[in-house]
């Protein structure tokens, strides 16, 4: 059963970088945000290596392994029951471990797919940065699994600013498709989904800061490594204080970044602080004041 680095928070929190960094470690395999992967297949969009999923040789071979002995596999029937059951007021429900017949289905499919993963790969981790806390209750709810909750948290102004942004999709089949956005205000409110990790049953998730990420980045991979028992691997060859050496990855889903190979700068990203409007700033500020208290960023 493989071990899974599961990274939970809110969408543009700098998922892709972390999952993108620690996919580079020898044991470890990086998918991307997973849960996605029945949309991927329906819409044979790009995967991460930069090949569509039906011509990726990877996710080809991960697919023909985890469901070709299934009579019947449907994809778009597997997306649908995940959409319906991935949902904040169904926490409750995911976080028993035993459910529905319905979730019972979905976890046997998952369970099947991340063990093609590892076998596929050759990898002992797999690293998911799906955020959600629903498809997490669902991995936790597998038996056997061994889930590593690494809780991925970012300032809300950088995260507001990033959703209110244009910004392309290379990775859709017909190339003009844009990123989903959102006003400042709602994604202030987003943001007390992080609270959700208070309660994550079985585990205590290790807490990160995106800017401490980027500030001391070997410190960090090695710190979540060790978290999931990979000490050994914590030389990180292809990291050069802030620069990391990316090879391709076999991501599913993610920010348009997870695309990028060769040396790429480990930079704060902090445009918000030049760009942002003032009135947007101070709405973002206002409404998550509580939790710029709790995770430090009240001073920034």
């Amino acid at each position: 059963m493989p071990k899974v680095i599961y990274i939970i928070g809110s969408g543009r929190n700098g998922s892709t970088l972390l999952s993108r960094l620690l996919g580079q470690v020898s044991s470890c395999c990086s998918v991307g945000e997973i849960r996605s992967i029945w949309t991927r297949l329906i819409d044979d969009n790009y995967c991460g290596c930069g090949q569509r999923f039906s011509e990726c040789p990877f996710w080809s071979r991960v697919i023909n392994r985890a469901f070709g002995d299934e009579t019947g596999f449907d994809a778009a029937e597997v997306r649908e029951t995940a959409l319906r059951l991935d949902r904040i007021r169904r926490l409750p429900t995911l976080m028993r471990s035993t459910g529905p017949e319905e979730l019972e289905g979905l976890r046997t499919r998952v369970a099947r797919l991340y063990e093609a993963v590892a076998a596929e790969s050759g990898c002992e981790v797999i690293v998911d940065s799906s955020k959600t806390f629903g498809h997490l209750a669902i991995l936790q709810g597998i038996p056997g699994f061994e889930i590593i909750p690494v809780h991925l948290v970012r300032d809300p102004r950088g995260v507001a600013y990033s959703w209110a942004r244009k910004k392309a999709r290379p990775d859709h089949r017909r190339g003009a498709a844009q990123m989903r956005r959102y006003s400042p205000a709602r994604t202030a409110v987003m943001w007390y989904l992080n609270l959700l990790a208070d309660v994550v049953p079985n585990s205590r998730p290790l807490a990160v800061r995106y800017e401490d990420l980027v500030e001391a980045p070997q410190r960090v991979l090695e710190s979540i490594l060790a978290a999931a028992g990979q000490s050994e691997h914590g030389s990180l060859p292809f990291l050069d204080g802030h620069t990391a050496n990316l090879k391709p990855v076999h991501s599913v889903a993610g920010n348009p970044s997870r695309m990028a190979t060769g040396p790429v700068e480990i930079a704060l990203d902090e445009e918000w602080r030049r760009s942002m409007k003032a009135s947007q700033r101070l709405t973002v500020t206002c409404l998550s004041a509580p939790l710029l208290v709790r995770y430090g960023y009240w001073r920034r």
